[in-house]
């Protein structure tokens, strides 16, 4: 997701992912991205930390977690996980992330 933030630029850019099932350790996960409409993944831009997460979880990567917590308002708690990615996550419309 990219959202126009009130702090602007790409404090908006954000991965939003849900856990299919229970997982014990997210840190073997991670988030490649094909840039530019390229079909090909680059390497691992945004790597998990040690942690587990259960089945349904919303987890959040951004940008900037302040950001989003502003943009989403009330609705910010509905993430039961929000990471910081700091400048990793970069993808924009033509971007695929897998």
């Amino acid at each position: 997701m990219d959202f126009t933030v009130p702090s602007a630029g790409s404090n908006g850019k954000a991965v939003h992912l849900v856990a299919t099932d229970n997982i014990a350790d997210l840190s073997v996960y991670s988030i490649s991205v094909a840039a530019n409409g390229n079909s090909s993944f680059s390497s691992s831009v945004y790597t998990f930390p040690q942690m587990s997460v259960n089945t349904g979880d919303d987890i959040l990567v951004a940008r900037s977690l302040i950001a989003m917590q502003s943009y989403f308002d009330v609705c910010y708690s509905a993430f039961e996980h929000a990471l910081l990615a700091l400048n990793s996550i970069t993808q924009n419309g033509d971007d695929v992330i897998g």
